[in-house]
């Protein structure tokens, strides 16, 4: 049972830290568009 239970918050962690790079990186993704746009 707390096999289990460790099991599954390391895998929620791993969801949240793998959501959280996303997030980060769609925000550079515009800023960078953002930076780049008026340049070009």
């Amino acid at each position: 049972m707390e096999k289990h239970f460790i099991k599954s918050k390391l895998q929620k962690n791993h969801l949240n830290q793998y959501f959280h790079f996303e997030y980060m990186y769609l925000k550079w993704k515009v800023l960078i568009s953002k930076i780049v746009k008026p340049v070009s």
